[in-house]
């Protein structure tokens, strides 16, 4: 008797439940990663252009009256 609960010993008879398990778990990591690398891609330059805008406008002389 194995202790083991592993997803790979649920099996039809053709292996379907064993490949569908592993779609899923390759869509949710893909998924993952091009979240995180659209947040880096997309996020970065604003922040930097953000950046720049802040401290050029902390630098700049204040308006004469």
């Amino acid at each position: 008797m194995s202790s083991d609960n592993d997803v790979s010993q649920i099996k039809a008879a053709d292996g379907t439940a064993v490949a569908a398990v592993g779609c899923l778990g390759g869509v949710i990591a893909v998924g993952a990663l091009g979240t995180i690398a659209g947040q880096l891609l997309v996020t970065a330059p604003v922040i930097v252009a953000a950046a720049i805008q802040y401290f050029t406008t902390i630098n700049s002389p204040l308006p004469q009256r």
